[in-house]
């Protein structure tokens, strides 16, 4: 069991021992015991409640790849981005898109992607914007 990822993924959902201990079903005494890293041997039972609350799987939850690691800043960010309303969340995705659009734009010219990579990564993009962009933000 990885504590500091468990932690992680905790701090992102801003979620507290005692929050996590109602949601799941699962004693305070257990929660907190596996946060600090005192049981490092959960029941299945236990896990599977925690992943439930915690809103991730338990490939990710294992996951140790330091890439996963997020910064201060981006746990803000992604906080930010949870507290938003559908509509606040689908323009914010639209200006992502919109973004890593002229990005790979920019690494093609650059010639830093091939082409094949572009066509690919554009095409993936333009049908994730259509089926989220909402109809008074089209072009």
């Amino acid at each position: 069991m990885n504590i500091r990822k468990l932690n992680e993924i905790r701090e992102v959902r801003n979620l507290s021992c005692v929050s996590i201990a109602e949601q799941s079903g699962v004693p305070y005494r257990t929660v907190s015991k596996l946060f600090s890293g005192e049981n490092q041997n959960p029941t299945w039972e236990t896990i599977t409640a925690i992943t439930r609350v915690l809103n991730c799987s338990l490939d990710e939850l294992l996951n140790t790849h330091p890439s996963e690691i997020f910064s201060s800043e981006e746990i803000k960010r992604i906080r930010k981005f949870r507290s938003l309303s559908a509509h606040g969340k689908r323009m914010v995705d639209i200006v992502l898109d919109e973004e890593y659009h002229r990005f790979l734009e920019q690494m093609y010219r650059e010639e830093k992607i091939n082409a094949f990579n572009l066509v690919d990564d554009i095409r993936q993009l333009s049908y994730e914007q259509i089926a989220r962009r909402p109809a008074m933000c089209a072009h």
